[in-house]
């Protein structure tokens, strides 16, 4: 389990190192990459998704601007130890980019970003993916309906 979460970490800030200069950030993009590299060496987990956390508030951002797109692979980063990335983030928050298809994205848990879309009231009107199951057997429909009242 501590290697999934190291490898993870890892796909993280090779992620953050490759796009930080796409987002106009180049005086950070040094720095940050020396120190990712150095948090991966020393295996200290906890600080690589510290970056994470930031990098979802400016995909947050990006998708309130209409900046972000359903291709986005910034959409599957994992920011945290149980496997939930920015997918899950947004679902339950600002929302998806329209045209977003990778509604099977799970965390540990199986529990998927549609899961979390309709645990907010945040599916798209032709969503069709109502048979995905988390690893307890709960459907989407029915966490949807669990919270139709959002």
């Amino acid at each position: 389990m501590k290697t999934d979460r190291l490898n993870r970490a890892k796909l993280l800030a090779d992620w953050c190192a490759r796009n930080l200069e796409d987002w106009g950030r180049r005086n950070a993009e040094e720095r940050c990459k020396k120190e990712l590299m150095e948090w991966c060496k020393r295996n200290e987990i906890e600080k690589i998704y510290a970056i994470g956390e930031k990098l979802t508030l400016i995909t947050m951002e990006r998708q309130l601007m209409g900046e972000l797109t359903p291709e986005d692979e910034t959409l599957s980063c994992f920011i945290n130890l149980r496997g939930v990335r920015i997918a899950h983030v947004l679902a339950g928050t600002v929302g998806l980019p329209k045209g977003f298809n990778r509604w099977a994205l799970a965390d540990d848990f199986g529990w998927t970003v549609a899961h979390e879309a309709a645990r907010w009231g945040n599916l798209p009107e032709d969503f069709d993916c109502w048979g995905l199951r988390d690893n307890s057997g709960q459907s989407v429909a029915y966490i949807a309906l669990r919270h139709e009242d959002r």
